[in-house]
C-alpha cells in the first residue's frame, strides 16, 4: 500500500473543509463524511480489502485529537497493511 496513493487527489474534501470553514490539513475522525470519504478512497484503491476492515482499520487510528491528515492516513494505512486482503 502506498501512501502517496491515498494521499493523492482530495479537492472534493478540501473544498467541503473550507466551506465549514475548517483546515483540511487536520482529519477529523469524529465527522462521519470525513471517515467515509477515506474509506472509499482506500476502497477505490485496494479493493481487495472488504468494507469491514478498512472501517476497523480506521476506527483504530481514532485516538488523537487535531491530527494532520497525513499523519492519520498513514497510522489506518500502516494498521491496515497487517491484515490480510479479503473480499466481500
Amino acid at each position: 500500500m502506498s501512501l502517496n496513493e491515498v494521499l493523492n487527489d482530495w479537492k472534493d474534501y478540501d473544498v467541503k473543509k473550507r466551506k465549514n470553514g475548517l483546515d483540511p490539513q487536520y482529519f477529523l475522525w469524529d465527522e462521519s463524511w470525513e471517515i467515509h470519504y477515506l474509506k472509499s478512497k482506500i476502497k477505490n484503491l485496494y479493493p481487495q480489502y472488504n468494507d469491514l476492515t478498512i472501517f476497523e482499520s480506521i476506527e483504530a487510528c481514532c485516538k488523537a485529537k487535531d491530527i494532520l491528515r497525513k499523519d492519520f492516513v498513514s497510522n489506518v494505512i500502516d494498521h491496515l497493511s497487517l491484515h490480510q486482503p479479503l473480499t466481500n
